[in-house]
């Protein structure tokens, strides 16, 4: 009798190893997928805010060069 009480107990046991093991590997899982989406977004911020750069430095570049007053308002307004 004792020992089919430890072979129950060291079933349990693995039984219980196994669905943690798996309910870890469910939540990895989710996890490396919110990460991926997360990296994607991240990278479009970066190219969006290097665009914005580009952008905002050519026209800073266009308002220093520009000696008329309307034209640099107009550049300052497009700049903000």
């Amino acid at each position: 009798m004792y020992i089919y009480m430890h072979i129950l107990f060291v079933q349990t046991t693995i039984n219980d190893i196994q669905q943690q093991m798996n309910e870890h590997y469910q939540k990895n899982t989710t996890l490396r997928e919110e990460n991926v989406e997360l990296t994607t977004k991240l990278k479009g911020l970066i190219e969006q805010y290097e665009l914005r750069e580009q952008v905002s430095g050519h026209w800073w570049f266009v308002f220093v060069h520009v000696d008329d007053c309307s034209l640099r308002l107009e550049c300052l307004m497009l700049i903000g």
